[in-house]
């Protein structure tokens, strides 16, 4: 896996592919001039040899041949001695006329793959952030699944009057011990500074309620709205109203499914983003996935889960149940909010912006992380890891190592804030 990184202008490669077809070109009439150099040579050297010049020599046709009559003209014309070298020469002219054209043809067509080259090497640095792909279901249960983020997305510079900032991602996704893959997820394009100045570097990540029908498709449906409604905020508007506008049309959409399958009620998923803009963390989430911020070495919980769990500790707080009741009770974690109801009542945002420190690390995973390893052993991966892409490896390891039964799909995408 491998991340690409730095931020460059798409003309460069037009540059690279226009000087790629100079060169063939000027390459090709360098040996074109060569070889033209040679054959006025040869006559020459030929003489010296002994041998008869090409155009005075006569070719005798051979057995399995015959003499080519002429075409027009009397007999006379025929036994012409000086029509032999009148064909000669007119072959000669030929030759004289056609050279520049497959010359020039050659050029063209050189000049031609240069552009291409330059295209596609343009079209690769422009590359769009795509909602994350699955494996086949049979895969390896202990091999880490790829998506296409890792190629589409490269790491984001943007820099300003009082301001540089470079966000780093990695990510990683496993299914689990499930039948499917229903997280999804996505960043914003880092390589378009002038979006990026807008709308910041920002992440979305989506669990399908595996109880639920249409789970994978719920949530990528979610990631892709998210994704591209953000991506529209306007300047007037705030980065957290852009971010409730998009989980509020989220919604909306996934409802919309519901109702379009016959459904309703019976398709959800979570949702959240994480916003770095000018050195400020932003989120919303809806949900028991979590953003968590990584910081020297400490791994902190930024998000609410919206679980029946937490009345069951107000339960224990005010006396009415006790602790091991709300522990062992058997609906602790249903989701209390989601995307896919009519109204979401509960969702967990940031009003105010959180102010990051170089070398922060930003992470958004579903329960199948969090479900599986605890903080302690989140900010060991965050210590040994290193570069953000071996972090995100480190954290589904460490949760597929646990041997869970009935492991829940697990996904993590990480902002790193260098």
């Amino acid at each position: 896996m491998w991340v690409r990184r730095g931020v460059r202008s798409s003309k460069n490669s037009f540059a690279v592919g226009i000087l790629i077809a100079v060169l063939c070109v000027c390459v090709l009439l360098l040996a074109c001039a060569g070889r033209a150099e040679a054959e006025s040579k040869l006559p020459f050297l030929k003489s010296i040899a002994g041998e008869t010049p090409a155009s005075s020599a006569s070719v005798e046709p051979k057995e399995s041949e015959s003499p080519v009559p002429a075409e027009s003209g009397t007999p006379e014309t025929a036994n012409d001695p000086n029509a032999e070298p009148k064909a000669a020469a007119d072959e000669d002219g030929k030759a004289n006329w056609t050279k520049p054209v497959w010359i020039g043809g050659i050029a063209v067509a050189c000049a031609a793959v240069g552009f291409i080259a330059g295209a596609l090497v343009a079209r690769k640095r422009r590359g769009r952030a795509s909602l994350g792909k699955n494996k086949p279901e049979h895969s390896p249960a202990n091999e880490l699944t790829e998506s296409p983020m890792q190629t589409a997305v490269s790491s984001g510079m943007v820099s300003g009057t009082g301001f540089a900032a470079k966000v780093v991602p990695g990510n990683a996704q496993h299914i689990g011990a499930r039948q499917e893959q229903q997280d999804a997820f996505a960043f914003s394009d880092f390589d378009d500074e002038s979006q990026v100045r807008l709308t910041g570097f920002y992440a979305v990540l989506a669990d399908g309620m595996g109880g639920l029908a249409k789970g994978r498709e719920t949530s990528n449906l979610a990631v892709g709205t998210m994704l591209r409604q953000y991506g529209e905020r306007k300047a007037s508007e705030s980065i957290p109203e852009a971010l409730l506008r998009g989980v509020r049309l989220a919604n909306e959409a996934v409802c919309r499914l519901a109702r379009d399958s016959d459904m309703e009620w019976n398709i959800g998923t979570t949702l959240m983003t994480a916003v770095i803009q000018e050195g400020k963390l932003y989120w919303i989430s809806v949900g028991d996935s979590r953003i968590y911020l990584a910081r020297q070495g400490n791994v902190t919980q930024l998000t609410t889960d919206h679980v029946y769990g937490r009345k069951l500790q107000e339960d224990v707080r005010n006396g009415i149940i006790s602790r091991e009741q709300a522990e062992s009770h058997p609906e602790r974690a249903t989701l209390t909010s989601y995307l896919g109801i009519p109204e979401v009542q509960e969702i967990d945002k940031n009003l105010t912006p959180y102010p990051l420190q170089h070398g922060d690390c930003v992470m958004l995973c579903s329960d199948g992380l969090h479900g599986a390893i605890t903080e302690s052993e989140m900010s060991r991966c965050f210590t040994e890891g290193g570069h953000p892409q071996q972090i995100a490896e480190s954290l589904v390891q460490a949760a597929l190592a646990k041997g869970i039964a009935n492991q829940d799909n697990v996904t993590v995408a990480i902002l790193a804030y260098r």
